[in-house]
């Protein structure tokens, strides 16, 4: 009795693992597969672009002094100010 208890305990621990192991592997599978197919797909369009463009003659790159950088900075806004303060409230607790 005991070893048949065993068995199928043992049995249904080997179909859960084989469970768990198809999911990771076709989870696995699919996303490799989908990487595949997205890279090839930029290789394919890389190649039809290059195919389209015609060659462009290189020029030498001409060499340049320092060149002057400007940044563009915003004045942070504030809101503003009341120059009125409202009438004080009164709190009342009854109870």
């Amino acid at each position: 009795m005991f070893f048949c208890l065993l068995t199928n305990t043992l049995a249904g621990g080997g179909y859960l693992l084989l469970l768990l192991l198809l999911c990771a592997g076709g989870t696995v599978g699919f996303k490799v597969l989908r990487r595949t197919l997205r890279e090839r797909a930029a290789a394919r369009e890389k190649d039809e672009r290059a195919q389209k463009q015609p060659p462009e003659e290189e020029k030498p790159a001409e060499k340049r002094g320092a060149q002057k950088i400007y940044y563009i900075v915003e004045k942070k806004r504030a809101r503003p100010r009341k120059k009125e303060y409202g009438e004080p409230k009164r709190i009342r607790f009854d109870g």
